[in-house]
């Protein structure tokens, strides 16, 4: 300070200037004032989301999703978002793929992208689905505690239930919903003297919910048991999930570089892009394929 003085006095020397800290400066405030109370803000990429790893830590991070052919494993979509969830991610990837290679005749995924509108979207494309909803397999190995709505039989001529018991649930009101379809309520008449009672409800009597899609998760439901479906979850398991094994394991790719949802969903096309070209490469070795000659490549 008093070299400083000595030089400049009572003037100062950086005065029009900014200075790289100053705009770091600059840009936080400019974020703390955008910041909602409560919520927290990624300063090396405002665009990430904080997501919960399988590690059950919290990262900002993005969700890649991808879709591939059921015969060689070949990438035929993907798509980057800072969704924690799948829900949403099932229509884009399906859009891209018929754009890159046609309307597929199957479509099978996990759990996390089952919704009534990706079931509604299956049936209009007429595409044959093969994705769980998130109570299937539980229902499937028989562990949930209680009993399960699939275990009520619906009857569509007097528009009711029967339950485990044999109790009819008949129709009671209709719930409306906000951006959904409206849903049918059931219920019994009283449960009390029910010897099932413990194993269905809490309350007096039980109620039951129907979407009028509701015959979507059923249809899938019955796709999913027969002898192609079982084949799809395997196949799924090994297809599906290798491409990431091969880039986080393999090729080391654990975090992306670029910063910006924009940028980092060019450089995850990147990947899958390399990893088409490997897949290809690997294929033309192991059946002896001049690469050169099957594309007509003039040298």
């Amino acid at each position: 300070d008093r070299e400083e003085d000595v030089l400049y006095g009572d003037e100062n020397p950086y005065e029009g200037k900014v200075t790289s800290l100053m705009k770091r400066v600059s840009k936080l405030e400019k974020m703390k004032n955008e910041v909602e109370p409560d919520s927290k803000v990624n300063i090396t990429d405002p665009d990430a989301n904080i997501m919960q790893f399988s590690d059950k830590t919290k990262k900002p991070a993005y969700n890649g999703g991808i879709a591939v052919d059921g015969k060689e494993n070949v990438i035929t979509a993907c798509n980057l978002t800072d969704e924690a969830t799948d829900h949403n991610q099932l229509q884009p990837l399906l859009e891209k793929t018929v754009k890159n290679i046609g309307t597929p005749e199957n479509w099978g995924a996990d759990s996390g992208f089952f919704s009534y509108e990706n079931a509604e979207l299956l049936e209009i494309m007429r595409i044959i689905g093969f994705i769980p909803d998130n109570f299937f397999r539980k229902e499937m190995n028989k562990k949930t505690k209680l009993f399960r709505k699939s275990q009520f039989i619906y009857n569509e001529e007097t528009d009711s239930y029967t339950c485990p018991g044999g109790q009819e649930l008949t129709f009671s009101c209709i719930l409306k919903r906000k951006g959904k379809p409206d849903i049918r309520v059931y219920r019994a008449p009283d449960c009390l003297p029910c010897p099932l009672k413990e194993r269905c409800t809490k309350a007096g009597r039980r109620s039951i919910c129907r979407d009028p899609r509701e015959y979507l998760l059923e249809a899938m439901r019955k796709n999913l048991e027969t002898e192609k479906g079982k084949q799809m979850k395997k196949d799924r398991h090994t297809k599906v999930e290798s491409p990431f094994g091969n880039s986080k394991y393999n090729k080391k790719f654990t975090q992306f570089f670029m910063r910006g949802k924009k940028y980092a969903a060019v450089e995850f096309t990147f990947l899958c892009i390399a990893l088409n070209i490997e897949k290809i490469y690997m294929y033309t070795r192991a059946h002896n394929i001049d690469l050169k000659a099957a594309l007509g490549v003039i040298t």
